[in-house]
């Protein structure tokens, strides 16, 4: 039998068909996560996160994580001690099981000791949010924990 150019045709979509096949049996095992279960409410209250990342730029907030012996130091300029409530979110991109919440409790120096032991080397998103003399703050920053 001789290879002509309907065997070529054949072979290819065979191919093609086999590989298609391999793609959606390997799509079944693969972990799908999104950034966040509830995504379009999230969306939704984008406004007011822009709004609260504006008051902290017009106040002049910040807010810092320092490395110091076991513990990250969280550091924030706030003289006033009038904040009501807050939180500070680490929110890791690559594995949503490393992410967590953790209330702002902040000392005299506006100092907070966070363990190292709830952090994974590698790249987190800290995003805190608090609110002070009623009005609400967002900061976010790109850290690598090493």
């Amino acid at each position: 039998m001789k290879f002509n150019w309907g065997h070529g045709i054949a072979l290819t979509l065979i191919a093609f068909a086999t590989l298609m096949l391999g793609f959606l049996y390997n799509s079944f095992f693969k972990d799908h996560q999104l950034v966040t279960d509830n995504y379009y409410e999230e969306e939704l209250k984008f406004q007011e996160q822009l709004d609260q990342t504006q008051n902290a730029r017009k106040d002049k907030k910040q807010a810092n994580l320092v490395a110091q012996g076991d513990n990250y130091v969280l550091t924030m300029n706030i003289e006033d001690t009038a904040l009501s409530g807050g939180e500070i979110e680490f929110f890791r991109p690559s594995d949503q099981k490393l992410d967590f919440t953790v209330p702002i409790q902040l000392n005299s120096k506006a100092k907070q000791n966070i363990p190292s032991n709830l952090f994974q080397r590698g790249n987190y998103t800290m995003k805190v949010s608090w609110k002070l003399n009623d009005v609400e703050y967002y900061l976010e920053k790109n850290i690598f924990i090493q």
